[in-house]
Order: C-alpha cells, then sequence, then structure tokens
C-alpha cells in the first residue's frame, strides 16, 4: 500500500513544470519509494530509483544552491545505494559510491561560504569512515588505517571546536 501511494505522489510531480523547492519534494519522493523498494527487496528496482532520485536532487540544488535538503539527499542517495552493494558484499561498488558521496560533500564545502555547525566537515568526517571501511573489506588495510586516523583527528577537532552544538557528539 505505501508504495503505491509513494507512486501516486510521484506521478503528481511529473504532471507540471516545477520550482527547485518542488523539485526538491520531486527527489525525496523517489527516494522514498526506492527506501520502500529495498524493504520488499527489491534491490536493484532500488538502485535505479535512488539514481534517479539523485539526479533530480541535483537538478534541485543546481536551481537553488540554499536547498540544502537537495544537497543531502544527492549524498545519502549515494550511501543508500552503497549500503545495497555492502549487503551483497559487492565491497568495491560499495566503495565506489561512498567515494562518490564523499567528494559531493567536499565539494559542497569548498563552494560553502559558511559551515557555522560544522555539518559538511561532520558528514565528510563520517563519509571517510565509511570509505575506510570499505576499504578494509577489499583488502586496503593500510590506506584504510591512515584515512580512519585523519578522519578520526578532524571530528575529535570538531567535538573542540563546535562545544555548543551537542547533535556532533551524538554522531
Amino acid at each position: 500500500r505505501s508504495l503505491q501511494l509513494t507512486e501516486e505522489v510521484v506521478r503528481r510531480y511529473q504532471t507540471r513544470e516545477l520550482t527547485a523547492t518542488e523539485t526538491q519534494d520531486f527527489a525525496y519522493a523517489i527516494s522514498s519509494k526506492a527506501l520502500i523498494l529495498n524493504d520488499l527487496g527489491k534491490t536493484q528496482e532500488s538502485l535505479i530509483e535512488h539514481e534517479k532520485s539523485s539526479e533530480i536532487a541535483k537538478k534541485a540544488f543546481a536551481m537553488d544552491e540554499n536547498l540544502t535538503l537537495a544537497l543531502n539527499l544527492t549524498v545519502r542517495s549515494q550511501r543508500y545505494k552503497a549500503d545495497i552493494f555492502r549487503q551483497r558484499k559487492e565491497f568495491e561498488r560499495a566503495l565506489e559510491m561512498y567515494k562518490i558521496a564523499l567528494d559531493r560533500l567536499k565539494a559542497a564545502l569548498s563552494k560553502s561560504k559558511t559551515d557555522p555547525n560544522g555539518d559538511l566537515r561532520l558528514g565528510i568526517t563520517i563519509y571517510q569512515i565509511r570509505v575506510a571501511l570499505m576499504l578494509e573489506k577489499i583488502g586496503r588495510r593500510a590506506e584504510a588505517d591512515d584515512l580512519l586516523k585523519a578522519a578520526y583527528g578532524k571530528y575529535i577537532a570538531q567535538i573542540e571546536e563546535n562545544k555548543e552544538n551537542q547533535s556532533l557528539v551524538l554522531y
């Protein structure tokens, strides 16, 4: 039932020109569909929908760079795909998806004039850890260790720098 409802929402967005915010919402609707498909065991279909969601979210972010939720979704969709590949034990493909997510965060940080709460830097740290875990899985231990040391060092520095932001500690 939830898949049918989500498909109906997706169809409604496809009937007209969308604003940047509506395009972002459309991407989220497709992402929701992808997650439902994954829960139903339809991982191949889920991968396709995650890719669609990512492309639409990139379009929304290009239309309005203030749509940080769209940026978040371009990253998250890669993570969801990586998680599927990881579950399938396709670690090289998972690594590739995590690296794409990490690169998108790094690009956003380099374009950003500010990162007041450290959210982008924290996201980069989290994805560095995910990349390191996949490097470990494929036998690239030294590279994984170096990346983990760097990531944890940055994470501790962020906590010290943003002591008032308790969400950093919770990650």
